[in-house]
């Protein structure tokens, strides 16, 4: 009895052993593969000075689309005009407030009266502006048979150009 036991200590040992020689063989193989893809990496992509700088990280065309999602002092009234031709096309009653800059954003103070339905197009067609536009606020409330919307949008801006 005593001998099959020392046998079956013998064979887990051993495959334990083997188990960690293979997973020792893994654990460098995966390492060397880790650092030659680093390596391929970074002669890829030099560090100098010139790369830790936004500006030399973004392509031109790249950055041109980035500002056109942000508005400027001349981008203001037309976003404000698209404002109304989309409560005009979602068939709402649009009143635009008074506009505030608070800390590279545009604030705006929106009312508007429709149909529940209605209003709901008006917010899903906000979303869809070529703009970084925020519901901050949003309260609504049931007026007889129509609903009244106040909507406080934050907009990004270009502080470059803000």
């Amino acid at each position: 009895m005593k001998s099959k036991f020392a046998k079956i200590i013998s064979l887990w040992s051993t495959v334990n052993l083997l188990l960690l020689a293979v997973w020792v063989g893994l654990f460098f193989l995966i390492d060397q593969k880790n650092q030659a893809v680093t390596s391929l990496l970074q002669a890829n992509q030099p560090v100098t000075e010139e790369t830790d700088t936004l500006a030399t990280l973004v392509d031109p065309e790249r950055q041109r689309l980035m500002d056109e999602y942000l508005i400027n002092a001349s981008s203001t009234i037309v976003f404000l005009e698209e404002l109304e031709q989309l409560g005009r096309q979602t068939g709402i009653d649009l009143s635009i407030g008074q506009a505030v800059e608070q800390g590279g954003q545009l604030g705006l103070s929106l009312k508007a009266e429709a149909s529940f339905d209605r209003l709901g197009q008006f917010l899903t067609s906000l979303e869809l502006l070529p703009y970084a536009v925020r519901v901050n606020r949003l309260e609504l409330r049931q007026k007889d048979k129509t609903w009244q919307g106040d909507f406080f949008l934050l907009v990004l801006q270009n502080e470059d150009e803000a």
